[in-house]
Parts: C-alpha cells; structure tokens; sequence
C-alpha cells in the first residue's frame, strides 16, 4: 500500500480484525456473510451508474408523457421533479428491476433489468432474497401509479435498515398495467432535515391538504396545518392519500392544548399493515409510556412494529406513529374507544390515581387539597412501594389521627400473594405523629404478643402543612408462621400494642 500519485485508479482499504472465532461453524457462517455482503457492494457500486441512468431514462418518459397528456400533466411533472430530487442525494441507490406485463397479461420481472444487488436474483444464488421476491411481486400488482414504501427486507449494503421501495406503474391506453420500473435503496438524512414543502409528491400533498381545510395563507390554522404536516414521518406522508393526512391532521389541531388522548388508526392498502397515531398530554409521555403503548397495539392487533416516530413539537402535546405489520395474514380489528381508555390509564401518574381514589369518598375540592398536600409529603420509596388504593387508607389514617389530636395509630392487612393463594404474611402499619420509634424497645412487645417481625420499612411524611409523621410497615407472622387471624373490625390487638 503506497500513497497514490496523480492520475493513479484510488481504492479505499478497509481492515477488520475480530476476536479468534474457534468454533468452525460460526466462522464458516461470518465468512460466507462477509462474502455475500462484500459481493453486494460491488454489484452495487459496479451498477451505480446504471442505475442512475435508469432514473433519467424515467424522467426523460414522465416529461414525454407530460406533453402527450395534459390532463395528467401537472402529476406526471412532479412526479419527474420527485425522481430528480432522489438522484440530489435524497436516495442511496443499491437495486432496481422493471416489471413487466407478459403474453398472458401477468406481471412477472424481467431478468435482464436487474441492477445492484438484484443482480443475485437472475441467477437465483441467493435463497434469503426469496421473500424480497415475493413482496416485489405483491406490490406491483397493488397501490397507486407511484409507491414510495418500506419493505421487510434489510439492506445489505450502506446500514442496517429495511429497504425503501420506489415503483413507478406505466398504464397502457386502456389504462392497463403496462410496466414497473423499481428502484430499492435507502432514503438519506436529507428527506428528514428538509422540510415537506420543499419535496416534490410531500408539497403537491401539503397544498392539497390546506386547499381542503379552507384556510387562508398566513393565518394561524394555515402555520398549525404546515407545521403539522412537516412533523409527521415522512414515509406515512407518501404513502397516506390526502384524505388521510388531512384527517389526521385535523384530528392533531383539535386536540392542540388540551389534556386528551386521541388515537387514530388506518389501514395500509399496499402492504396489509396499519398506521397507529397516538395523541397524548406532553408531560405525561415517557419511554415506559411508550413500551406500554407499543405492547398493547402489538397485542392487540397481532403484529410487530416495523416503524416508530416521536414528535414533540409546539403545543402540549406528544405524538406517537406506529406503522404495524401483521404476524399473520390479516391484523384483527381494534376499538379505538378502547384503546384511548387504555392509553388514558398508562398516562395516569400516582399522585392521578391518588386523586381519582379520593374523588369517591370526599368532595372534589378537598380530594384536590389533600392530595396536593400529601402528594408532596410522600417521599418516591412510599410512592413506588405503595398503591394508591392503599395510599389514600393511610392518608385517611393520618387525617383522623389530627383530627383527634392522637400521636399513634395501628391497623393490619392481610399481604396477597402474586400466586393468588391464601396471605402467609400480615402487614401491621404503626402511624406516629411528632414521634419517632425505637425498635429495641418495640420489638420486645411485639414478641410478647405471640407476633414474629419478618421485615420493617420506615416512610416519612414530611412537608405536609406542619405534619411531621412516619408510617412503619411491619410484615409480622404468628409465632407458628402463617398470617395473623384478625376479623374485620376487631381492634383488640391494636389496642393491646
């Protein structure tokens, strides 16, 4: 290796080194991917040009068939501008094929046509490719003129990520399918640093979309729909029809500054997945939110997430798209009413579950006072360790404990276990007020009462107006083990410690 003189043929040298591989198997295995993905990027770089040529050869067509038909001129413009716009460095070019009708009007690919890493395809040395095969075969015969999508097959080439599929339908007089160019590859940085009014198909789509919504340029439902239209996924932007995004859109500019959560959902004629659109309460979102959310859909409508997209943009509101294919062959039907609900539900904070259980037993007024105050007492080791079910017992304990102007307090409750089988534990909780305990003079009685002290956990309440308590949670047994037989209402025990 020598640095290279002027005129000289220039190579990039790449060098890799791997920790010893002693198992043959998994060697053979690293070695025939390599092989395979290293053929793939010659083909690819070998057929770079053609390809290119290809492209032009396409836009050269559109612009012909502009002129020979006006009334699809201004479309068949701007889908020329779109395929212009790939080869600025929108679009890294790795396969194309053409398609084309055969003598019993079938769609088949025609062998000579492949470039890039297609190429494997005319000879078939490459079994993995078969399902590429197969989803090429189902998209041509589905969709409109022009399909801009993503399919399951990942690249071999440039990064790791599913392939962006770019098909153009050529009809015949009679407005049958004539032929398909595709070109497959990976969309570049550009498409989503460069806003949607400045790509061809996404601007032709954004003019329609505010022609729809009757607004005037410059006012502010006009901004809200452009900004909103500029933050969807881009890939969901070519592919949904205009009454698509313009409905979504709507459905995203009702919902601006509010606390609702909206979901919307549709189905994808081409491919048999579905766009999920998730609307929810900025402050509430959070990853676990959205594992939740993506556990639930996926659940429910049988399928993987092939896409995510997050939007946080003007306006109290998170943003969620979910593009879903199906495990199976269909993808079952969702109520949304439903899934709202349940997303409504995964939002809800502590201190909000906190205050909807107090709603049920005190006016609304006080349940928001209350729980505003001793939301704040609570430390984050009491939050998560304690339901708020259980939580809202306490705070009522402690309220009745002011009320009475008394410094303790004990209760008991049975501790469920997960299995669903019978309590082998007691909880006993002791409240004080302005006092602290010291366990070596508290456990002596508690041994006296028969009572066997498996663990204790301390919680203070601190910062509550002037209160100034701890909650002791004790899991007790009886001496003999097992949990305690205490009836409802039977304070005995209670009062005796």
């Amino acid at each position: 290796v020598q640095a290279s003189e002027e005129g000289d043929h220039r190579e990039s040298l790449v060098h890799c080194e791997i920790n010893q591989m002693t198992d043959i198997e998994n060697r053979d295995a690293l070695k025939n991917e390599i092989k395979m993905r290293l053929g793939d990027v010659t083909r690819v770089t070998d057929d770079f040009d053609s390809m290119l040529n290809r492209l032009d050869d396409t836009v050269v067509d559109l612009n012909r068939r502009a002129k020979e038909s006006p009334q699809l001129s201004d479309d068949l413009v701007e889908t020329g501008e779109f395929f212009s716009w790939l080869r600025e460095g929108a679009f890294v070019f790795l396969g194309s094929c053409t398609y084309v009708r055969n003598s019993v009007k079938k769609m088949e690919m025609e062998p000579d046509s492949t470039l890039g890493f297609l190429r494997v395809l005319k000879g078939k040395e490459r079994t993995s490719l078969e399902e590429l095969k197969l989803e090429m075969d189902a998209l041509v015969h589905e969709g409109p003129n022009l399909v801009v999508t993503k399919i399951n097959t990942r690249a071999t080439v440039h990064r790791l990520s599913r392939l962006d599929y770019i098909g153009l339908k050529r009809l015949d007089e009679k407005g049958e399918l004539l032929d398909e160019t595709i070109f497959l590859g990976l969309f570049t940085s550009k498409v989503e640093v460069e806003s949607a009014e400045d790509i061809p198909i996404l601007r032709h789509k954004l003019k329609m979309v505010i022609e729809g919504a009757g607004v005037k340029e410059g006012s502010h439902d006009y901004k809200a729909i452009n900004t909103i239209f500029s933050s969807m996924p881009k890939e969901e932007l070519f592919l949904s029809s205009v009454e698509r995004i313009a409905a979504d859109a709507q459905v995203v500019l009702t919902a601006y500054h509010t606390d609702d959560v909206r979901v919307t959902l549709s189905n994808d004629p081409i491919r048999g997945g579905t766009s999920v659109m998730v609307i929810l309460p900025r402050d509430k979102f959070s990853s676990e939110v959205r594992r939740e959310i993506e556990d639930r859909l996926t659940d429910s409508l049988e399928s993987e997430v092939l896409n995510y997209h997050l939007t946080l943009g003007e306006g109290d509101q998170a943003r969620l798209h979910f593009y879903l294919v199906p495990l199976g062959d269909t993808i079952p039907t969702l109520d949304l009413s439903d899934l709202e609900i349940d997303v409504q539900e995964m939002i809800l904070s502590w201190k909000d579950k906190l205050l909807r259980c107090f709603e049920k037993v005190r006016p609304a007024d006080q349940a928001r006072c209350l729980v505003g105050s001793y939301a704040r007492a609570f430390g984050p080791d009491y939050r998560a360790a304690t339901d708020p079910e259980v939580a809202l017992q306490d705070i009522l304990v402690l309220e009745e404990m002011l009320a009475k102007e008394t410094k303790a307090s004990i209760s008991f409750s049975d501790v469920m276990e997960q299995s669903g089988e019978a309590p082998t534990v007691t909880e006993m909780k002791l409240y004080l007020i302005d006092e602290r305990l010291t366990l070596s003079d508290f456990m002596p009685i508690l041994d006296n009462m028969a009572l066997r002290v498996i663990e204790v956990t301390p919680y203070e309440v601190e910062g509550k107006d002037t209160l100034d308590a701890t909650i002791y949670s004790f899991s007790v047994q009886q001496k003999s083990g097992g949990a305690l037989a205490i009836k409802n209402g039977d304070s005995s025990l209670a009062n005796a410690i």
